[in-house]
């Protein structure tokens, strides 16, 4: 009876998503995914990636004897060429040099020397071959690790880039039907034409994604070092300085770390949270509107540090903020309000916080009352 390790772990499920199995594996494995609705959503997601990322091969070794007989080939080929070209060279005023050329010492000096040449050939070759399996071996140690993330890049003919200014916002439709609203100072970077197997899309700054369907052609989003899949849903990115922020309006997504290899599955309303200086992602319940308040025009703001609150009216008025001291930068509000009048926001600021603030040439001045 055939033995094997009752462990289902990633490798095993790569060999199941290619059919790899033998009968007993198989019905261990079916036996696994009727277990529970976690083992078969486990499965799910790890054969997801696998067609996304097309890990489900593991590169081919080059044959050394195939490798070996080619070169074999080519120094011989090489070698008579080379005496061909001396023969014609060679005065023919006598036979005697012909002969000279052709005697069987000659000729067995030449195949020994041939046969030298090979061996260190053949020994250089030993030496690619073994370096070609343990560069695979690593290649395979790095990719067989569970959740470890694989650049994988499909050819398109052309890229785009939608960018907005200060205080501009945009909407683009994308070629499988998707739209993207772009907040103000951001960049969506995208191929003119999606690949066969993948959606990819690059963001900077914020936006908003409402993902056409397609279960198989994952939709994914790539932003700092975040990356974002999905097959068809709604949430909003956004990537200022050392945050960034992964919200859930619709169905559900998968948001992967690279550096701490970790997947975060996030359904409706929740909120994942990076933070570069902290390194501790978080997810938590999300006030939808406050994180969508921008797409309302409006401003909303919870327990916001005042420089972080002066970015965002920098960038939605193009204007700029200066502070008279940095003590000023850590205060913090909570408000929600319009953004029809920044002199109506700057009044608000300024009783809420009890500092003064003053708008000239299209700069705002903050003090100390």
């Amino acid at each position: 009876m055939f033995k094997f390790s009752k462990t289902v772990d990633y490798q095993f499920i790569a060999r199941a998503h290619n059919n790899d199995l033998s009968p007993e594996e198989k019905e261990f494995f079916e036996q696994w995914l009727s277990e529970s609705e976690k083992n078969r959503e486990t499965y799910s997601e790890i054969a997801l990636l696998l067609d996304k990322f097309d890990l489900s091969q593991n590169p081919s070794l080059p044959d050394k004897n195939i490798q070996w007989q080619n070169i074999r080939q080519r120094v011989l080929a090489e070698r008579n060429t080379q005496a061909l070209l001396n023969l014609e060279r060679e005065p023919k005023a006598s036979s005697s040099s012909v002969f000279k050329i052709l005697h069987p010492l000659e000729i067995q000096t030449d195949y020994w020397r041939t046969v030298y040449t090979s061996k260190m050939l053949h020994f250089a070759l030993t030496l690619i071959v073994v370096a070609s399996v343990g560069l695979s071996f690593l290649i395979e140690q790095h990719s067989t690790k569970k959740n470890r993330l694989v650049s994988f890049v499909e050819p398109a003919t052309k890229y785009l880039e939608v960018k907005t200014n200060r205080g501009e916002k945009l909407s683009v439709t994308l070629p499988d039907g998707s739209k993207v609203h772009l907040n103000t100072l951001s960049k969506l970077t995208y191929p003119e034409t999606f690949g066969e197997r993948t959606r990819d899309v690059v963001l900077e700054g914020e936006a908003y994604f409402s993902v056409a369907s397609n279960k198989e052609k994952p939709f994914s989003v790539k932003s700092g070092n975040v990356l974002t899949v999905v097959t068809g849903t709604e949430f909003d990115i956004k990537n200022r300085g050392e945050r960034i922020s992964v919200v859930v309006v619709k169905g559900s997504v998968n948001t992967f770390s690279p550096t701490k290899e970790e997947v975060f599955k996030l359904k409706k309303g929740d909120l994942l949270s990076f933070d570069n200086r902290i390194r501790m992602p978080k997810v938590q319940k999300a006030n939808l509107r406050h994180y969508l308040a921008w797409r309302n025009d409006k401003f909303s703001f919870e327990h916001t540090r005042l420089s972080d609150v002066m970015d965002e009216i920098e960038r939605y008025y193009n204007i700029k903020t200066s502070f008279q001291s940095d003590s000023l930068k850590n205060i913090t509000m909570t408000g929600f309000f319009g953004s029809d009048s920044l002199n109506k926001i700057l009044s608000v600021i300024s009783l809420t916080l009890d500092i003064k603030l003053k708008y000239e040439n299209r700069t705002i001045f903050i003090n100390k009352n």
